[in-house]
C-alpha cells in the first residue's frame, strides 16, 4: 500500500480489515504518523490468522509501537513484522523489543523482522 493516506484513511482501514486478514503492508505512507498508524494495529490486535504486517517508514511513534508490540505479543500466527525507517521514541522501541522477547520466550519467535534505521535516527 505505497499510498498517501492520512489519519482519516487509517481509520476507515482500521474499521474493515477483515477477521482472516494475513499479510498487511502499509509501508511508506507517512501521513499516517502515530495516531494513524496506532489505529489500524490497535485493529490488529488479536487476529488470529495474521502471518505479515509491514509498516516501515509511516511516521510511528511512541503510541503506534506500543500498539504494533501488542500485536507482536497477541498475533500467534505472525511470522514478519516490519517497523523500521522511523523514530520509535525510547519507550516505543523499548515496548517493541520487549514483544519480540516475549514471543522468544513463549517459542513463537519470528521468521524475521524488518527494523533498518537511518544513520540519523542513532546520532
Amino acid at each position: 500500500c505505497h499510498t498517501k493516506m492520512g489519519v482519516l484513511g487509517a481509520k476507515q482501514l482500521a474499521g474493515c480489515l477483515p477477521s482472516q486478514l494475513v499479510s498487511l503492508d502499509v509501508d511508506h505512507n507517512q501521513g499516517l504518523g502515530d495516531e494513524g498508524s496506532g489505529l489500524i494495529a490497535t485493529a490488529l490486535w488479536g487476529h488470529a490468522a495474521l502471518r505479515y504486517v509491514s509498516m516501515c517508514d509511516v511516521g510511528m511513534r511512541e503510541k503506534g509501537a506500543k500498539a504494533l508490540s501488542r500485536v507482536i505479543v497477541t498475533c500467534t500466527e505472525l511470522v514478519h513484522v516490519g517497523f523500521g525507517q522511523q523514530d520509535l521514541g525510547e519507550a516505543g522501541f523499548e515496548a517493541v523489543v520487549q514483544a519480540l522477547l516475549e514471543r522468544v520466550r513463549v517459542g513463537r519467535s519470528l521468521e524475521s523482522v524488518r527494523c533498518r534505521w537511518r544513520w540519523q535516527d542513532w546520532a
